[in-house]
């Protein structure tokens, strides 16, 4: 009986047939007789090349090893490994972007060795409130990044996302690709996992429950967005291809249960970049042994191929990681009413963000984050930042950006001295906040 055709979820199915193959081979030759000549030489060399070329890549690659623990790895100085951005909001957001000296002294970012929290002022009345967004020092070009999660911002007129892009002033957005891995505006109790890039990047082959186990966003109709292409036609502009995560990897049940933990694999040797969440708690035992297996892990809940026909791994390149929260801007506008249908009968999205009632729940609590390689390193050398204003897009085609609880109210704090280094301030986020459950 012929192989199927060649498909990534019939590897198995390959090598059986190489090896029957042998086998009939080696039966035939003993019917008929002995076999001389080139054929009867080349059928063990061809049986072993069939075997070794079908091969899953995942079994020929070395294991991961932990390359970089910006939390719990002994250290305490958390932001000496990312930049501030200080720029202004490329995407029309109503925040203040700050450095790291005034996000420190205004409460709205600080850390331990085990815990950083980044947020936004939940303390004055303005138009554009004070926020965070923070990028890696690093650059990546592969990695298993592992972010375990206790509070991500949630709440109308809030836009957090954890994020890769890479771009420098010779190859601007979108030619070194973007990776959104965890993103959501106002209340939304999932995720929306998304790839951004320049031409020729298909992921239409790629099925729901077959290869992962939530579904398509959808473009201008009710056909999947499945083209990653910024602008591909079907598609709001700038969309990419976007996958929904799993009910509660987001917003006010997330963070009930005390957050829980993202996996995001952007594997070029393997051919795929897919990502899995866990409540907390629920995290893979491999993973707690900082031994990860992705293997194991099941069917992701995202799942994106590299296959050179359909979208080559040259697409993403040179990525730093990021961490934001901008408030409202172009996708927060524009689904102001979908999202805060109350909200929006009686004020608009930004007259809402003024107030800082509103923002008790907009900040980011980090328990960890690890970036794993396989073999050797692949982050490149620490650069300086870019100049440039990246912009990340979302699943509707409007553009986007691209310590233990504390229990007093935020109060501003004063400049952070040399000396200090990075000192954990009494920070702007609301007292409910539980510590991590055991």
């Amino acid at each position: 009986k012929p192989c199927p055709p060649p498909s990534r979820r019939t590897h198995t199915l390959f090598l059986v047939c190489a090896s029957c193959s042998h086998l009939q081979w080696r039966a035939s030759s003993q019917q008929a007789g002995p076999t001389r000549g080139p054929q009867a030489a080349m059928r063990p060399a061809l049986s072993a090349a069939l075997l070794f070329w079908f091969l899953p890549s995942s079994l020929a690659l070395p294991p991961y090893g932990l390359q970089e623990s910006y939390l719990g790895g002994g250290g305490t100085d958390f932001f000496s490994k990312w930049d501030f951005w200080a720029a202004a909001d490329p995407s029309g957001g109503s925040v203040e972007y700050v450095d790291q000296e005034t996000a420190i002294g205004a409460g709205i970012a600080s850390a331990t060795a085990s815990q950083a929290y980044l947020g936004v002022d939940m303390v004055s009345t303005v138009a554009r409130r004070k926020s965070v967004r923070i990028q890696s020092k690093a650059i990546y070009n592969a990695g298993l990044f592992v972010a375990d999660v206790q509070h991500a911002p949630t709440g109308c007129g809030t836009w957090p996302a954890f994020w890769l892009y890479g771009e420098d002033e010779a190859h601007r957005w979108p030619a070194w690709g973007e990776y959104d891995i965890i993103e959501g505006v106002h209340d939304d109790s999932s995720t929306l996992t998304t790839l951004h890039t320049a031409a020729e990047c298909q992921q239409s082959q790629i099925r729901p429950g077959e290869d992962f186990t939530e579904t398509w966003g959808h473009g201008t109709s009710s056909l999947p967005a499945s083209n990653c292409d910024v602008n591909a036609p079907g598609q709001w502009k700038n969309q990419g291809c976007s996958q929904a995560g799993p009910q509660g990897s987001m917003g006010s049940s997330f963070n009930a249960g005390g957050g829980g933990t993202f996996a995001a694999e952007w594997d070029p040797e393997a051919g795929h970049i897919r990502a899995w969440f866990w409540p907390r708690g629920m995290e893979p035992e491999d993973l707690k042994a900082k031994n990860p297996e992705p293997e194991s892990w099941g069917m992701p809940y995202s799942f994106f191929s590299l296959d050179p026909a359909s979208c080559s791994s040259d697409h993403f390149q040179n990525m730093r990681v990021v961490f934001n929260i901008n408030l409202c801007g172009d996708l927060g506008a524009a689904k102001f009413a979908e999202g805060c249908p109350e909200e929006a009968k009686t004020m608009t999205c930004e007259e809402l963000v003024a107030d800082p009632d509103r923002m008790q729940e907009a900040f980011w609590m980090l328990s960890g984050l690890d970036v794993y390689a396989r073999g050797a390193p692949t982050a490149a050398p620490p650069s300086e930042p870019s100049p440039g204003s990246p912009w990340i897009f979302a699943d509707e085609g409007v553009p986007s950006q691209p310590g233990e609880p504390l229990p007093e109210p935020p109060q501003p704090q004063p400049p952070v001295q040399p000396e200090q280094q990075n000192p954990a301030p009494a920070v702007a986020r609301p007292p409910a906040l539980a510590p991590v459950p055991a």
